[in-house]
């Protein structure tokens, strides 16, 4: 006669039922650290968002023994600097209401990450408000990873772009629905080189934008961005070249770039790690 011996708890898989992207309402007793006080959340519960994966969730608590969540802060639009992974230490991403489907942005940060055991939501059902689209969840992965992927560049083209920085961003912000990504093409090697005085960063910009966009959309864009720069740096008099020279700027669809142009560029963030610090950190190509 067989006899069946019911493995331990804690050696069980999906006693959790969560998955990475699912937005729910916490208890903040649950969390280690008090959250901060701009964090939305009603006299019991905090919104949050899972960004553990999948697999990790499914395991055993004994294999892996928490669940990572971020609090979410409800804004009221999305900011170009932080979204498409432009930002490796915040993110604005648009979520769904469960009922009527109405868009709500959200910031959520990295710092504020926190980790839950799984023991204390074992067998809980949660209430879910809001739920991410598919393209989304996408963009939180590749936010979750964007960490390990920054560009580094030398702070001395840091200390130039600082100059139209802010215009910079505030022209994006227009067309910020439609680009998945803005890459900074340079001169052989000058990503990673300090230019003395009197020497240009030679410069090359693709707007990568959504399909259903055609290139004439963002052409103001690129007219504007050629003109910001122009404007900027090209009218220095004396013996020195500009700072930055802009040698072209163009829109490209994602459904005509080829991983070999994607690879040439420089993938532009609203910060980078510059090569000034010490020790110098790693670079890792896309």
């Amino acid at each position: 006669m067989c006899k069946t011996t019911e493995k331990p708890r804690e050696e069980r898989r999906a006693q959790v039922r969560l998955k990475q992207g699912d937005i729910i309402e916490l208890t903040p007793a649950l969390l280690s650290s008090a959250p901060l006080s701009k964090i939305k959340q009603s006299t019991r519960d905090l919104l949050t968002i899972v960004v553990s994966h999948d697999c990790d969730i499914e395991a055993a608590a004994k294999t892996d023994s928490q669940i990572e969540i971020i609090p979410i802060e409800l804004i009221s639009k999305l900011s170009p600097r932080n979204t498409h992974t432009r930002n490796a230490r915040t993110l604005d991403l648009e979520i769904q209401e469960s009922t009527g489907a109405r868009p709500q942005p959200i910031r959520i940060v990295a710092s504020q990450k926190q980790s839950i055991h799984k023991k204390d939501l074992w067998d809980k059902e949660f209430i879910h408000p809001y739920i991410l689209a598919p393209e989304n969840l996408i963009e939180l992965t590749d936010w979750l990873s964007s960490r390990y992927r920054r560009a580094a560049l030398p702070e001395e083209f840091g200390a130039r772009f600082k100059k139209i920085d802010e215009d910079f961003w505030d022209l994006v912000q227009e067309y910020n629905h439609d680009l998945l990504a803005i890459l900074f093409i340079f001169d052989e090697g000058q990503e990673k080189k300090e230019c003395a005085k009197g020497e240009p960063y030679t410069l090359s910009i693709s707007f990568v934008f959504r399909k259903g966009k055609t290139k004439t959309d963002l052409d103001p864009l690129t007219e504007k961005l050629c003109a910001l720069f122009e404007s900027n740096y090209d009218g220095q008099s004396g013996k020195n070249a500009p700072e930055i020279e802009i040698r072209q700027c163009l829109a490209i669809s994602e459904s005509d770039i080829t991983l070999e142009a994607y690879r040439a560029g420089v993938y532009m963030r609203s910060e980078w790690i510059s090569y000034g610090t010490d020790p110098r950190g790693p670079v890792i190509s896309l």
